[in-house]
C-alpha cells in the first residue's frame, strides 16, 4: 500500500512540474497612435494571465487605461476576442512576444475606438504598443512583432 501511494504521490509531482501553462503580466507604460490621424500619446496597458504553450493560447484580462476586460483570448497573430458573459466582442488583431514582454494590439472595435480617442472610427487602425513610451518606440515594437511567426 505504501508503494502505491508512494508512485501516485511521484506521479502526481511529476505532471504538476510538467505544466504547460505560463503565468503571464505584462504592465508597462504603453503608446497609443493611429498612422493616418494625429492620435499619439502615452497610456497604461496589461495583460494578466496564462500561456499554454501546448497550443499557444493566451486566456486572462486585458486592461487598457481604466477600460477592463475580464476575459480575452487570443493567439499571437490573430484576433484579440474578449467575453462578457455570453456577449463576444473583436477588438482587433494582436502580436505577443511573451519572452520579452512585448505585444501591440491593432483596434478596429469602433466602440473601444470612440472611448480611447473621443473621435468616430473612420476604418483606420488604432495601435497599442507594450512597452513604448514613445511614437518610434511603438512603431518599432509593432513592426518587428508583425515579423514573426
Amino acid at each position: 500500500m505504501k508503494k502505491v501511494l508512494f508512485i501516485i504521490f511521484i506521479s502526481t509531482l511529476i505532471l504538476s512540474a510538467c505544466s504547460n501553462n505560463e503565468k503571464i503580466e505584462i504592465s508597462s507604460p504603453s503608446y497609443m497612435y493611429s498612422k493616418s490621424s494625429n492620435i499619439s500619446k502615452e497610456l497604461e496597458a496589461t495583460l494578466k494571465g496564462t500561456f499554454n504553450k501546448d497550443d499557444n493560447n493566451y486566456e486572462g484580462s486585458l486592461s487598457i487605461n481604466d477600460i477592463n476586460f475580464e476575459k480575452v483570448l487570443f493567439k499571437h497573430n490573430s484576433l484579440l476576442i474578449a467575453y462578457e458573459g455570453s456577449e463576444r466582442m473583436v477588438i482587433g488583431d494582436i502580436y505577443l512576444n511573451k519572452t520579452e514582454s512585448q505585444f501591440s494590439i491593432i483596434i478596429t472595435e469602433p466602440t473601444l475606438y470612440k472611448k480611447l480617442t473621443n473621435e468616430e472610427f473612420k476604418k483606420e487602425a488604432l495601435v497599442i504598443s507594450s512597452p513604448a513610451s514613445n511614437l518610434e518606440e511603438a512603431i518599432e515594437i509593432e513592426e518587428k512583432l508583425k515579423t514573426m511567426e
